[in-house]
């Protein structure tokens, strides 16, 4: 028998309550750098639906806006970076939530040997409680205006020393594609074939080469046809500008999702 799946799409503190308008059955509530805590208990507290939390990707360290690095090779800035993934994570998991992580990682150009970088991410998960989903990460990461190099976490084979550590895997469909230089959607399969077992999420949107991601669906290159069924599993939305003018972008992806025609021919 094939289960429901279960659509939802992104939200912070400042749309909550607008997004909460949406038929969807469950939110992903992004915590972005400086959101308190007990206003992420709250909202939990008194949800209406399901929630997953999204782990924030920025925090203020010595004066500085940083990208979370849970790789990072300074001991004193990671710790801090584990402290507040850990803070948000046990804050989720108190009213039964995952949160989804990103491993760091990100620097201005490729790392050729990341041996060092891996040791550090599992260290580092070691410390952090919770329920944590880790996700998939493309080869460029956009940061603002700059353009960096994503180094862990860009193939299925990677995540087998985390998996440990880890209750399991969100996977990033753009990410997928966007992880290799060329054959994208034979990179979505292998991560659907390789880690079916592990995949607790699913975040779904379109894209394209060169590093363009988040867009709508059809708007790409990636063959949603050529997808195995996400039957049972939470799978978000994540349409790049999804929640202006009025979530337009979502109720766009909802309507075509629900419509059944861009999802045919998947195997089970």
């Amino acid at each position: 028998m094939v289960r429901e799946i279960f659509w939802g799409v992104m939200a912070t503190f400042d749309d909550l309550t607008e997004v909460r308008s949406l038929d969807v059955g469950f939110i992903e509530l992004l915590v972005r750098e400086g959101d308190d805590l007990g206003r992420l208990d709250t909202v939990l507290e008194t949800a209406d639906r399901p929630f997953i939390v999204h782990a924030p990707e920025r925090m203020n360290l010595d004066g500085r806006s940083r990208l979370i690095d849970l790789a990072d090779e300074d001991p004193g800035r990671r710790n801090a970076f584990v402290e507040r993934i850990d803070q948000v994570a046990r804050t989720a998991f108190r009213h039964g939530a995952a949160t989804v992580v990103h491993p760091g990682g990100v620097r201005g150009c490729p790392v050729p040997d990341r041996s060092v970088l891996a040791r550090n991410l599992a260290e580092s998960l070691g410390s952090i409680g919770g329920r944590i989903w880790m996700e998939n990460m493309p080869r460029r990461y956009h940061a603002g205006d700059d353009l960096l190099w994503c180094n862990l976490l860009l193939h299925p084979e990677e995540f087998e020393a985390i998996l440990p550590s880890v209750d399991g895997v969100a996977l990033d469909v753009s990410h997928a594609y966007l992880s290799v230089d060329r054959g994208g959607n034979g990179a979505i399969a292998s991560f659907f074939e390789s880690l079916k077992d592990q995949i607790r999420h699913v975040h779904l949107s379109d894209a394209s080469y060169p590093h363009n991601e988040g867009l709508p669906l059809g708007a790409g290159h990636i063959d949603m046809a050529m997808l195995p069924r996400m039957s049972g599993l939470p799978v978000l939305l994540e349409v790049r500008g999804g929640h202006l003018d009025g979530l337009a972008g979502y109720r766009e992806a909802l309507a075509a999702v629900r419509g059944g025609s861009w999802f045919r021919g998947c195997v089970p």
